[in-house]
Parts: C-alpha cells; sequence; structure tokens
C-alpha cells in the first residue's frame, strides 16, 4: 500500500501533552498539530541570528523541553564548537502519550538532526540521519531545519518513503513549524537574540 505524507487533521494546541494521541498518519512533512493560531498575523522570526549549528542545537533542546519532551539529550559529545559525529542524530528524547485503548502512557523514542542553511537542505545533509535511523530504528526521527528543505530533498525524500516503508516515522520541521512552536516562548527568542519584523 503506497505510503502517504500525513496532513493535519487535528484542533489541538501545539504542546503535546501526555493525554493526548498523535495522528494516525505515519510519515509527515510539516506540522503535526494545528498552531496558526499561536502566531500574531505576518509577524515571522528570523533564525539566520542563530549562531551557526550548535545554536540552532541548543535553541531546539530547549524549545523540545518546553514542549513536553522527556529525556531530552543534546549529543554534542564536547564542550568545544566542533562536535564529533553524533551517530545520525544531535538530540535524542522520548514522547511520553498516554493510550486510552491501552491503559497505559506509551514511550516514543525520537531521533532530532537539526540543520541551519542560509539555502534550501539538501538530501545528501539528511542521508546518514536516515542511515542510522534505518540501523537503530527508533519511534519517529524529525528534521528540524531554520529555513526549508529544497524541493529535490523533499521530492527524494517522498520518493524514500514510498519506496522503502521505513519502520519509523519521519517528519520535517520547517521554519514556519518552528515558528509556531516558539511564539508562545518571547523569553527564548530573546535568550537566542531571534528577532521578529513583519512579512518578511
Amino acid at each position: 500500500m503506497e505510503q502517504r505524507l500525513c496532513r493535519d487533521n487535528t484542533q489541538n494546541d501545539s504542546v503535546p501533552t501526555p493525554d493526548k494521541t498523535l495522528p494516525a498518519e505515519k510519515y509527515c512533512l510539516g506540522p503535526i498539530h494545528n498552531t496558526q493560531n499561536d502566531l500574531t498575523p505576518g509577524n515571522r522570526c528570523i533564525f539566520k541570528d542563530f549562531n551557526q549549528q550548535r545554536g540552532l542545537e541548543e535553541f531546539c533542546v530547549k524549545l523540545l523541553k518546553l514542549h513536553q519532551l522527556q529525556n531530552v539529550d543534546w549529543r554534542k559529545g564536547t564542550s568545544k564548537d566542533s562536535s564529533p559525529a553524533d551517530n545520525g542524530r544531535d538530540i535524542e528524547c522520548e514522547y511520553h502519550r498516554y493510550d486510552i485503548l491501552l491503559q497505559r502512557t506509551v514511550v516514543e523514542k525520537w531521533f532530532v538532526e537539526c540543520k541551519h542553511y542560509k539555502e534550501g537542505v539538501s538530501l545528501d545533509k539528511i542521508q546518514g540521519a536516515l542511515a542510522w535511523a534505518t540501523a537503530e530504528r527508533p519511534d519517529r526521527l524529525i528534521i528540524i531545519v531554520s529555513g526549508f528543505l529544497s524541493n529535490p530533498c523533499k521530492d527524494s525524500l517522498k520518493k524514500y518513503i514510498n519506496e522503502n516503508k521505513p519502520a519509523f516515522s519521519i517528519e520535517v520541521w520547517e521554519k514556519p513549524k518552528l515558528e509556531q512552536m516558539v511564539w508562545k516562548y518571547p523569553w527564548l527568542l530573546k535568550e537566542f537574540n531571534i528577532n521578529t519584523k513583519d512579512k518578511i
């Protein structure tokens, strides 16, 4: 059966809570929650102000914790600016949700790969994350980009999903998704010197 990219059918708040289950669709390119009301119309964040790649990773660590992800592990591996090999994920964490049918809390293991580039992110930049997720089989692979995936990368990722049908879910959080997730936390924008402006 052909795998399709998921669509957002929820009307929930953007912050996942333990007693809410995720949508049933498995493969997602884009937001998994409807958060349009969190944004002030016309305002956008300027994520190019990040302090290179490490700034995005640290920002995502704090953002994931704010959205109730558990056991968030930033796999930086050193106090230096450069990082050693991270085995295909910058962050590893858990999502805890209560399953009504099972009557128990289900724990999902997430791998998170962060990419900060001015241009569209190409497929070769995320192939390591796909390979390691295939080998280690988390429940979800989240690819977070401060801008956007390139169109060829999106097409290739769709083809990868349809042809390989990976055992893990794949989601891409691009700039609009990050804006929706962070807007409730102005102090986080200030901490990372992320400016906002109208209709960029």
